[in-house]
């Protein structure tokens, strides 16, 4: 492991004679990944988060507050208090997946739709990425923002291709750029940048997300507790 930290932790290795960067593999970048958030055994000791706090979405002004219930291994709730409008929320339950809009009601997502609420649910633990995603491969290093970063290319089974920024220097994901599909079967780009990390109970998280769109920019600040006590009802579809 000291071998593996010593050799991602130098940002970028070339050959002596300017050749091809030497990349690692993306096994390695994720474990690596694993121990900058705690390590194997935090990790495992986490079965379930519950996260509070407020959004904000410059775009168009309006804010709320926000709420997030993780159960391990694939149980996810996100609730959006919007100020003036409603609550947004959409869950996968471990087999099925739901949203909840003042526009549409309550809906059973599918297809598409639900491939990415199952993909977006798993994703929660960083130990099950391998299972997650079919391949992953190390395209090249690269800059995001003002970080360097390992760019890895993440396929799952059901064809859909994901991108995720791994801080060189730290080892912790900056970014994960996915493909949204929306009510009427269009697809498009959205990223999410994971910053301030900070521990709890032994396991660091991002306490702000940054969510960015062609038409939409969120920033979302969260307070974290772990192994909250957690209802199986709570991610009943209404």
């Amino acid at each position: 492991m000291r071998k593996i930290v010593a050799f991602l932790g130098i940002c970028v290795l070339c050959t002596a004679a300017g050749g091809p960067e030497r990349l690692p593999s993306a096994e390695e970048v994720i474990d690596r990944y694993i121990q900058a958030l705690g390590g194997k055994q935090a990790l495992q000791a986490v079965t379930s988060r519950a996260a509070s706090g407020s959004f904000h979405m410059p775009t168009f002004g309006d804010s709320g507050a926000y709420r997030e219930l993780y159960q391990r291994p694939n149980r996810l709730l996100r609730t959006f208090q919007v100020e003036g409008y409603g609550i947004v929320q959409i869950c996968f339950d471990g087999n099925t997946a739901w949203m909840e809009s003042p526009e549409y009601g309550v809906e059973s997502l599918d297809g598409m739709r639900l491939a990415e609420a199952r993909r977006d649910a798993g994703f929660e633990d960083p130990l099950r990425l391998q299972e997650v995603y079919a391949g992953l491969t190390v395209k090249r290093s690269t800059r995001l923002e003002d970080r360097t970063v390992f760019e890895i290319l993440a396929e799952s089974a059901d064809g859909a291709a994901d991108t995720l920024f791994f801080d060189v220097e730290t080892g912790l994901l900056l970014c994960r750029e996915t493909r949204e599909t929306a009510r009427d079967g269009s697809s498009r780009p959205a990223r999410t940048y994971y910053e301030d990390y900070q521990e709890r109970a032994g396991v660091r998280h991002a306490l702000t997300m940054r969510y960015v769109r062609d038409d939409l920019i969120r920033i979302t600040r969260r307070n974290v507790v772990v192994n909250a006590p957690m209802d199986p009802a709570t991610y009943k579809k209404p």
